[in-house]
């Protein structure tokens, strides 16, 4: 039969995209054949030397295969496995290159309907036919193994109860042989009485001829008991020969399983013993497999992975904002999306960047229901967090450059960064906890400690995002726009809000849901959907916390002209006087982004994404770093993080970094060798743009234990930005501009330390 074929296209570009292909349960004769674009442009497929398929059907299951390259078109024959479950499957086309890295991956939906086969007649398994699956088949084998195992045994326990039944059938035999030689026994007698007793013949005749009767049936009683006699005789051998053959089979399978397991434990621990940089010439496999064995062996590396890479003249007094693109870096290019306006970024298509991806999350279970662009995806109803891969990450300095090297592949030098997760927007609170959800305004005017303990309650493995994260989360965006000062390089973000104390009521008014302001720009000031507060003093909320503003308009009433400011929620008291200002904004507002870079309008208010993270103006504590003048103190141990504490405490370190006693541009980061991810700032001097990394630093030498936090807040304009940092604060400061971002360790075991020292494989 031929094939029926369904064509679409699949845009590598276009992470979110929803392609649907309709297929019936059971369907083994659908051919998908799919034009690949980027962004909307051709796409080469000269360089890409497998294209995997994987498919994750409604039940969990998965199916993994290999699918074909014909010009610039990918040919996917949708296998039966791909067809037993009905309800939507997930299919993965991950392409390949000829070093075995992932160039890009696309993805279209299955949707699997009831067929002429029912669900009874299917059976929904896991199916791996490609060769990146090398140790799964391995597993699989061992399984196979297993089952045989469970089928001998099965087959001996027959054997026994056959043997049994044999045996109980001859007995009965026997006892039917008995009865009847005593009916026979009986006839005999009932003949001798009727020879002797002529007058009795009558009586005896009858007797006879009775007995007779019974000694017939008890004769064929006797004949179907020894028939059955034979047949038991027969079902013991054929029981004995099961017996015999089962335990053969037994045997074999123990040998089997035993052969696999020694088999597949061996590879792996030959892997392990080799460890990451040694594993990557491992004899006997395809690139493929080995990468398949060294997941399986818990070594976080891919055979073949590219480096990607950046450099900078450090030793100057004039060090650039801007680094040089160095190793497979060279030529790629990141640029962010501007509302409509899509950029070309060369990095979304690899790792680790590519595995960067929002999910939702069940609030009690933590169980993911759905990644961004999946049905069922909401992020106004789940938790949202953004899934970050592990990584190689590489920092060094000669006597002129400064390198930074991420690959997702282990190499020389290099030290493994844990995957985590962080919330995909700033902190909001539920009840008692913080939560990440679109739609949400965040959680402010708290401590860090506060902040702290609400990320805890969020659920096992949660925490306030730390150290590692940011700085992990940092080396991701400068290797990828190669430079930190993200105002320049990507978006203005939301930093550039009016807030001043001139913006005061003219008139008082009751339960109502607008402030007249004397402003006559405010139209273009306090644009529709930013996030207000009003009080009694500039930055307070003692009228109105956390508003969205509806609507802006003209106001006379014939003795006070103005801009009337319209703002949701319940009415409020205004007196005369009483501050408007812009406060951090509320979540969500770049959800039409998906997973891309950018901002709904460069303009300085409207919210960044970067990196599947939203930025809307708010201050993000650090949980880990404590600072006292010039010394930073870390902790590595989540669970143990303090406030107001250095080495003293076991759990925390000095960082080899001289951190500035006094405010200003940062120019150059310091570089601790033990602890090179750490990249806070050391020396003063740069600017907003073309020197150090485009952002400010607030410091002071008073001698006090001090937090950090970062990011800057919304009105802070050119200061702002991801490098940013405030450091001149106590543990109690709570104010509207600072709250928290969460993090979820996703190997807790596995501390990175700091990018310090390499994980334990």
């Amino acid at each position: 039969m031929d094939k029926q074929i369904t064509r679409l296209t699949l845009d590598v570009g276009l992470r979110d995209s929803y392609k649907v292909v309709f297929a019936k349960m059971g369907d083994t004769e659908r051919r998908v054949i799919a034009e690949i674009k980027d962004n909307g442009e051709e796409y080469s497929l000269a360089g890409v030397n497998t294209v995997e398929v994987r498919c994750r059907k409604a039940d969990g299951k998965q199916v993994t295969k290999n699918a074909t390259k014909e010009n610039n078109t990918v040919v996917i024959d949708i296998s039966g496995q791909m067809t037993t479950c009905k309800g939507t499957a997930i299919v993965d086309v991950v392409l390949y290159g000829t070093s075995g890295g992932v160039l890009s991956t696309a993805k279209f939906y299955l949707n699997v309907d009831d067929g002429a086969v029912s669900e009874d007649e299917i059976k929904s398994s896991n199916e791996y036919k490609s060769l990146t699956d090398a140790l799964r088949v391995v597993g699989l084998s061992k399984e196979v193994a297993e089952t045989a195992l469970t089928t001998a045994n099965e087959a001996l326990d027959t054997a026994g109860e056959a043997i049994a039944g044999a045996a109980e059938a001859k007995k009965q035999a026997e006892a039917a042989n008995t009865a009847a030689a005593e009916a026979k026994k009986q006839a005999s007698a009932a003949n001798t009485a009727a020879a002797e007793g002529k007058k009795q013949a009558a009586a005896a005749t009858t007797a006879a001829a009775e007995a007779k009767k019974q000694a017939e049936a008890a004769t064929e009683k006797a004949t179907a008991a020894n028939n059955a006699a034979a047949a038991a005789e027969k079902q013991a051998t054929a029981a004995n020969s099961a017996a015999t053959a089962a335990n053969e089979a037994r045997g074999k399978a123990v040998a089997a399983a035993q052969s696999v397991t020694e088999q597949s434990e061996k590879v792996v621990n030959d892997v392990k013993a080799a460890g990451a940089e040694a594993a990557q010439n491992l004899k006997g496999y395809t690139k493929e497999e080995t990468n398949a064995l060294l997941r399986a062996a818990g070594v976080h590396t891919q055979v073949g992975a590219p480096i990607y890479g950046v450099k900078r003249v450090w030793n100057t007094e004039n060090v650039s904002d801007t680094w040089e693109r160095t190793d497979a870096s060279v030529g790629m290019e990141a640029n962010p999306t501007i509302g409509t306006k899509i950029g070309k970024d060369d990095f979304s298509y690899v790792m680790p960047w590519a595995g960067i991806v929002s999910k939702c999350c069940d609030m009690d279970t933590g169980e993911t229901v759905a990644y961004i662009g999946e049905p069922g995806y909401d992020p106004t109803k789940y938790m949202v967090l953004t899934e970050y891969p592990g990584f190689y990450f590489k920092r060094w300095r000669d006597d002129t450059y400064e390198y930074v090297q991420i690959s997702a592949g282990a190499f020389d030098g290099a030290v493994y960064i844990e995957p985590w997760e962080w919330g995909r927007y700033p902190s909001s609170l539920m009840g008692s906890k913080h939560v990440s959800m679109s739609g949400k305004h965040p959680d402010c005017r708290i401590t860090r400690a506060t902040v702290r303990t609400r990320s805890k309650a969020a659920g096992e493995g949660f925490y306030s995002m730390d150290s590692t994260s940011y700085w992990a989360y940092s080396m991701l965006v400068l290797v990828k726009y190669a430079s930190l000062n993200t105002q320049e390089k990507v978006c203005k973000g939301y930093y550039y809000l009016r807030y001043t104390d001139q913006d005061k009521a003219l008139v008082a008014e009751q339960s109502a849901n607008r402030i007249v302001i004397a402003l006559t720009t405010a139209a273009s000031e306090y644009l529709v959907g930013n996030a207000v507060e009003i009080g009694t003093s500039l930055g307070g909320a003692q009228v109105a916390k956390q508003r969205l503003i509806t609507k802006v308009e003209d106001y006379s009433d014939g003795s006070v002209t103005g801009k009337a400011i319209y703002f949701d929620g319940d009415p409020v008291n205004i007196a005369v006087g009483n501050i408007i200002s812009h406060c951090a904004n509320i979540s969500g507002t770049t959800d039409s982004l998906g997973m891309r870079d950018g901002c709904l309008v460069n303009d300085g208010k409207h919210s960044m994404l970067l990196l599947g993270h939203e930025h809307n103006g708010q201050y993000a504590f650090v949980d880990n770093v404590n600072r006292y003048q010039g010394k930073l103190y870390v902790c590595y141990d989540n669970a143990a993080t303090k406030d107001n504490v250095g080495d003293s405490d076991a759990n925390y370190k000095a960082l080899a970094i001289t951190f500035p006693t006094s405010s200003g541009w940062q120019l150059l980061e310091g570089f601790d060798p033990e602890h090179p991810l750490e990249m806070w700032c050391e020396k003063l001097g740069g600017s907003s743009v073309g020197k150090g990394n485009g952002a400010y630093l607030w410091s002071n030498n008073n001698a006090a234990w001090c937090v950090l936090c970062v990011f800057g807040h919304a009105d802070y304009g050119a200061y702002a930005g991801l490098p940013c940092v405030h450091a001149d604060v106590g543990s109690g400061f709570a104010y509207w501009y600072i709250g928290g971002v969460l993090l979820k360790k996703r190997q807790q075991d596995r501390g990175c330390n700091g990018g310090g020292q390499p994980p334990n494989t």
